[in-house]
């Protein structure tokens, strides 16, 4: 007898700029690259980011060579696009399943993109995620990001109106949930097991709970003497339906939670990775700026060498665990609009700030002395 899996996840969004996102910067969390968002001016490195089991582009037979580079794919899915509210991409989640090996997971996922860009005659790519370690063991998922736009020989162009379309939207994000499922389900077969999955809501496929049966005065006195009664077995049949069917809705908000949570964890890494940029762009680019041509500033006066030093690497132990974090939280370390590695480069971050330090202290010595007293 086959049970139903109760964590099927698929849905079809929109990457839009009227909410602040980039398209460029998505592709970039979710394949773990470094890329560089040319409208915006600004890199987002996430190399360094655990949990990117395999990554890769499909594209229609006729597409130029340069899609299958993610960095030039995206940004030219942001540069065709002029208006402040544009969608720039779509992207479909879908949940992959845990019983079978990470080749299977690939195979469901690239079938499934390799259907989208042959449908709509869009650019697609492709990131699979594991677990977190934190999550549940069993959230290995997929972010499948395509293009709104037809991907020509000589590049983007009319848009695919058949997602936008009222009338069509609907059906088509239905098929694409339908042939998810079709895919899992095969290779779930393939792999010899007897779980299956549905696209249909419970509710569209008449899954509800079941109320018990009244008992009556002669069920209930055989069921008191411990004899089973028909309406006795009937309600512990619904009983037990009843568990099952909470069971698949708990599993599936569970997981639809964690997939919705790395996307939201991914919104706030931006978000912070946008104003660390500026602050460190307008730093630099400042009233403070030094010129190359100057000598390196001597300790000032009153500062002695071993106390310097002592300064020195305080500041860079603490830079150090600064970074480590954000290295933690983000994937990546920002400093001055560009990613680094903060166990590479913390002491260097750690020099620049000394020295700006030292020039602020050698500027406010070279101002006259106070003889008004």
């Amino acid at each position: 007898m086959t049970q139903a899996g109760g964590w099927f996840h698929c849905s079809v969004k929109p990457i839009s700029r009227s909410a602040g996102r980039s398209v460029v910067a998505a592709a970039a969390y979710r394949s773990g690259e470094r890329l560089r968002d040319d409208r915006t001016q600004q890199t987002h490195d996430y190399r360094r980011r655990i949990g990117v089991e395999a990554a890769f582009i499909v594209a229609p037979a006729d597409a130029p060579d340069w899609v299958y580079d993610a960095g030039k794919l995206w940004n030219a899915a942001e540069t065709v696009e002029k208006r402040s509210n544009s969608q720039t991409a779509r992207e479909v989640e879908l949940a992959l399943p845990s019983a079978v090996d990470g080749a299977e997971r690939e195979a469901i996922a690239r079938q499934l993109a390799e259907h989208l860009a042959e449908r709509y005659g869009v650019a697609v790519a492709v990131a699979l995620h594991q677990p977190s370690e934190q999550g549940d063991e069993r959230n290995h998922h997929a972010h499948i990001l395509m293009t709104t736009r037809r991907m020509e020989a000589d590049g983007l162009g009319a848009k695919t109106r058949e997602l936008d379309d009222k009338k069509t939207g609907g059906q088509e994000v239905r098929h694409i949930r339908e042939y998810a499922c079709d895919l899992i389900n095969a290779s779930l077969e393939r792999a010899g097991l007897d779980e299956r999955v549905d696209h249909r809501s419970f509710k569209e496929r008449g899954i509800e709970q079941v109320p018990s049966e009244h008992l009556g005065v002669e069920a209930s006195g055989m069921e008191r003497r411990g004899k089973r009664s028909r309406r006795g077995d009937l309600n512990r049949e619904n009983a037990k339906r009843n568990q099952r069917i909470n069971e698949l809705t708990e599993q599936r908000t569970a997981l639809d939670g964690e997939i919705e949570r790395e996307e939201a964890s991914h919104q706030g890494a931006v978000g912070k990775e946008a104003e660390s940029g500026s602050y460190w762009r307008d730093r630099i680019n400042g009233e403070r700026e030094t010129s190359q041509e100057d000598p390196p500033p001597a300790s000032p006066q009153g500062i002695q060498p071993e106390e310097s030093k002592a300064a020195q690497s305080a500041f860079a132990d603490s830079i150090a665990l600064a970074s480590s974090a954000q290295l933690n939280r983000q994937g990546e370390v920002k400093h001055g609009g560009l990613a680094l590695s903060w166990v590479e480069h913390a002491k260097e971050q750690a020099r620049e700030l000394w020295q700006e330090l030292l020039e602020m202290l050698k500027e406010e010595e070279r101002q006259p002395p106070d003889r008004s007293r």
